[in-house]
């Protein structure tokens, strides 16, 4: 997908019928398509996305004179593009600037958080964060400049109470610390925190809350040299760090994918292990509200090489649903849904292939009733690549897969 020129959006609203638990459902129908093509028709990327109240967001990347500038646009819920807009933080091929993370609040405002570039002797890597309006007018822009020369975020987390976080990583002269910034929703910065742990190489790119509004961040941090563990810090509103988890296997990069908090404030994490002589593992990893590591379920499929992790979610009724892609023992790479009750315990696990060649999880959701949604994508031997769009009910029953294939290929 590195060499598509253009984003495509495809299956973002759907038509869900009604679902009985007896009988397969029927698939969903694609209601619209849109897709955006920049200004110099060269590559445009989707970083991130966001739903809400129909509207459909997404931020990333397009090329304006010939660099790198933040895009973002908004479609209403027929598709239709409702606004769009470029940001570069300044001009010239040797500046570019790239938006990593989007969310969108009851207002209709939008946040965007990445990185964005100054030229010069010596240049500067900015953290760099937005605020539009619902009409997409710019509200402001914050720019967080570290000693270092290089921050870049790539995850934003908007809290009920109104509090946006903002995570990443910064250089310290020596190697990357993990960065978490705090702004209230005038983008007056509230606190910043670095955190640098055993090793050089710290970052945090997956944010989450519980409910007294302590924020979790998970990534990676170096133990060793050339080995990152998965790590996740937890923070107080007021920017105290309450404490520090690593999860350490015996592959040389590890780190978390996603995070999720449930009620009680136990925090769920998915990421890669290795064992001794092993291939890394989907691992998903349950610590209750003092980082205390209360079990580890650790999933391999049999294949020659190893997993990945793309996603977690919790279900109403406390289960934990973890998705990603999955070496088989057919030399196969495929999708992978794992379902684990509340005390660690698999309850079932699902691959699918769609009939393609190799097929990866890329994305998971779950509804109300606890139907878990994956997306991601699948390619043959002619190396196109078609999205695939999977959902399983509660019990571990596929209800339907739907491909997605561009005319363009």
């Amino acid at each position: 997908m590195e060499g598509c020129k253009r984003w495509l959006i495809a299956s973002i609203l759907l038509s869900l019928c009604a679902f009985s638990p007896l009988a397969w459902a029927d698939p969903p129908e694609i209601q619209w398509v849109a897709d955006y093509n920049g200004p110099e028709s060269d590559e445009d990327r989707i970083q991130d996305a966001f739903l809400r109240d129909g509207s459909f967001y997404v931020t990333g990347y397009t090329i304006v004179d010939y660099a790198r500038a933040y895009i973002t646009v908004k479609y209403g819920p027929e598709g239709a593009e409702q606004w769009s807009r470029t940001y570069e933080g300044f001009t010239g091929s040797n500046e570019p600037d790239q938006a990593g993370a989007i969310t969108v609040d009851e207002a209709g405002n939008v946040y965007v958080t990445g990185w964005s570039t100054e030229g010069g002797q010596p240049s500067w890597i900015d953290a760099t964060t937005l605020k539009y309006s619902r009409d997409g007018d710019l509200l402001w822009e914050r720019r967080h400049r570290v000693p270092g020369h290089n921050a870049q975020t790539g995850a934003i987390l908007l809290t009920d109470t109104g509090d946006l976080y903002v995570a990443g990583a910064a250089w310290d002269g020596d190697g990357f610390d993990a960065l978490l910034l705090k702004y209230d929703l005038d983008g007056t910065p509230i606190w910043d925190r670095t955190y640098d742990g055993a090793g050089e190489w710290d970052a945090t790119f997956h944010l989450a809350v519980d409910g007294d509004g302590n924020v979790l961040a998970g990534g990676y941090s170096e133990l060793r040299a050339n080995d990152l563990a998965m790590s996740v810090l937890k923070y107080t509103p007021d920017g105290t760090l309450l404490w520090d988890r690593t999860i350490d296997g015996f592959a040389t990069s590890e780190e978390v994918a996603d995070l999720a908090v449930d009620g009680a404030g136990n925090v769920y994490a998915v990421g890669e292990l290795a064992q001794p002589g092993e291939n890394q593992d989907l691992v998903t990893v349950k610590l209750d509200p003092d980082g205390v590591i209360l079990w580890i379920d650790g999933y391999s499929g049999g294949g020659p090489s190893g997993e990945a992790a793309a996603g977690i979610e919790l279900t109403p009724g406390g289960d934990v649903v973890v998705a990603g892609k999955s070496w088989h023992p057919d030399n196969d790479i495929r999708m992978v849904v794992r379902k684990i009750s509340a005390v660690g315990t698999p309850l079932w696990t699902r691959h699918h292939l769609a009939g393609y060649a190799q097929s990866t999880g890329t994305d998971l959701a779950l509804d109300a009733e606890g139907n878990a949604y994956v997306a991601g994508y699948g390619y043959n031997s002619n190396n196109r690549e078609d999205w695939i769009t999977v959902r399983y009910d509660p019990e571990g029953n596929l209800d339907w897969s739907v491909v997605y294939a561009a005319p363009e290929g």
